[in-house]
């Protein structure tokens, strides 16, 4: 259930191995959440770093999973997920032939400070993928990413070295040649793997119901496509369908936020919650602060899906900072993980989220040299579109229309700007982390390439909001092998799970390039498992 780099890595595993899969995808595109994705994936340990002479191990891989988990979780699953997800990209790269490669120069997000971590070695992407190659099934692909990431790849950006001129350019050449990069070259690759083995691939098809027989094991599914109802007999069920963006109840109760706009596609709704609960299985909740909602806005006019469009700002480039209602900074703006763990903090004393509501502000000349981060929204020169945001001649004319305390926003910028000055940020360190610099630094700003100052007008402030990717805190409890687990600790005979359905009980920080993986690794050992039965 679900056509990402889970449910497709399962099929292929499957059908690998001698045994028949169907693929049954919600929407009427294949790729899922994978396919809009950045198409990074995180490994640790992994055979393509060995092979070009990058030194790593897998308890150096553990203790960094163990860093990002901050003590909860399961450390026996994290040394798992290192090690059978090593096995499993072996799988794809050596006898699938999934043209994989190590991202040079890409360091993990906590590098040097955590403990395990690594410069370089442990993020893969897979190459380019001519549309064409797909054939027919080019017609199941989304002929319009709205966020632009599958117009580049992250190897492009690493060596554009900062230079946006280059970025355009590679971003040029790969439209020219009608090539999907990122998260839809992934899709793309397990797409054409799977329908090479024979996996049934089968869009517009929404699973209703998991069919047990009188012993409680899966037995079939429940389908609806525009044809009408049909049970798919079948002896095992992966439920790879995401998270549950969509789905304003699971949204209050796991992640005790009233709604969530999100990135996701429509279709992401919990799906697997619903059919795996009512057989049994144990649904587990993590820790939201953890969880990567990074803060965004609506972009004006626009949809998606049939529901407004949000665009996250993981993270600024300089010459913007992010405030509260006090109009105080309280993170370091340039590392979203920094700025969603600050943005979450719940006082207790005034029982309201400190910094919630947030706001971003910056100033003409950041609009003019950057634009917004994404390729698509807004260029570098382009206006601010109407009904985005607030604007003021100057900084307490600005605080006034966005309704930020303006003493407040004008003393935290002055107190900014002398940093940009001195290149320190004596506050929050920013510009002090290597994965910053290289994604969000400017090399032209100096003496420091993440510390520009605000003192251009006019000025701007957007108010933020939490913005879903289908990562989640809940997901379906699974043991090593991807098996669901029942609240007993029993499992559910015949029913697995793999990526952002599963929970995340092993890795419980975050790690961008791990939902890839964690679809990818429990997919493959879901297969296995599921051809040894």
């Amino acid at each position: 259930m679900g056509s990402g780099a889970g449910g497709l890595t399962a099929a292929i595993t499957v059908a690998e191995h001698g045994g028949r899969a169907i693929v049954v995808e919600k929407d009427s595109c294949l790729g899922g959440v994978t396919a809009l994705s950045v198409g990074q994936i995180w490994l640790g340990a992994n055979s393509l770093a060995a092979e070009a002479g990058i030194a790593d191990s897998v308890d150096d891989a553990v203790a960094y999973l163990d860093f990002l988990a901050g003590d909860l979780g399961d450390r026996e699953l994290r040394r798992r997920y290192i090690e059978d997800g090593s096995e499993a990209i072996d799988f794809l790269y050596q006898k699938i032939g999934i043209q994989l490669s190590v991202i040079r120069r890409h360091p993990d997000y906590w590098y040097p400070k955590g403990t395990g971590s690594k410069a370089e070695g442990r993020y893969l992407e897979v190459a380019t993928y001519d549309r064409e190659q797909l054939g027919p099934l080019a017609e199941k692909f989304r002929k319009v990413n709205p966020y632009g990431t599958d117009l580049i790849n992250t190897a492009d950006v690493v060596e554009a070295d900062l230079d946006a001129s280059k970025i355009e350019e590679a971003i040029r050449i790969h439209q020219k040649r009608d090539e999907l990069c990122g998260g839809a070259a992934l899709a793309a690759s397990l797409v054409a793997a799977a329908a090479a083995r024979g996996v049934q691939l089968r869009t517009d098809t929404r699973a209703v119901r998991i069919v047990t027989d009188g012993e409680g094991r899966v037995a079939g599914v429940e389908v609806e496509d525009p044809q009408g109802s049909a049970v798919i007999p079948t002896r095992a069920v992966l439920l790879a369908t995401g998270g549950y963006d969509w789905n304003p109840g699971f949204v209050q109760t796991f992640e005790h936020k009233p709604s969530l706009p999100s990135m996701a596609p429509r279709t992401i709704e919990g799906d697997h919650l619903m059919m795996a609960s009512e057989i049994g299985g144990w649904v587990d909740s993590g820790r939201p602060s953890s969880t990567p909602l990074n803060l965004g806005f609506q972009v004006p006019g626009a949809e998606y899906d049939g529901k407004p469009l949000y665009e996250n700002m993981a993270s600024l480039r300089p010459g913007a900072i992010i405030v509260n209602a006090r109009g105080k900074r309280f993170a370091d703006e340039s590392f979203y993980p920094d700025v969603n763990g600050a943005y979450n903090n719940f006082d207790g004393g005034e029982q309201r989220m400190s910094n919630s509501p947030a706001w971003l502000v910056f100033d003409a000349k950041y609009l003019r040299n950057y634009g917004f981060q994404t390729y698509q929204t807004l260029r570098p020169g382009e206006a601010l579109p109407g009904g985005v945001g607030n604007v003021g001649k100057d900084l307490p004319e600005l605080a006034v229309a966005a309704g930020i305390d303006a003493s407040g926003l004008v003393e935290t910028v002055e107190r900014f700007n002398a940093f940009c000055a001195q290149g320190v940020d004596e506050d929050f360190g920013r510009g002090t982390i290597p994965w910053s610099r290289m994604y969000m630094g400017d090399l032209r700003v100096q003496p420091n390439p993440l510390l520009g100052p605000l003192t251009e007008g006019p000025f701007y402030a957007i108010k933020l909001t939490p913005v879903g990717t289908s990562i989640v805190s809940a997901g379906l409890k699974v043991d090593a092998a991807g098996r669901v687990l029942n609240a007993r600790g029993g499992t559910v005979p015949g029913l697995y799970a793999a990526g952002n359905a599963a929970a995340r009980s092993d890795v419980v920080g975050y790690q961008s390039g791990i939902a890839n993986m964690k679809g990818i690794q429990l997919g493959y050992v879901a297969g296995r498992d599921i051809m040894k039965a």
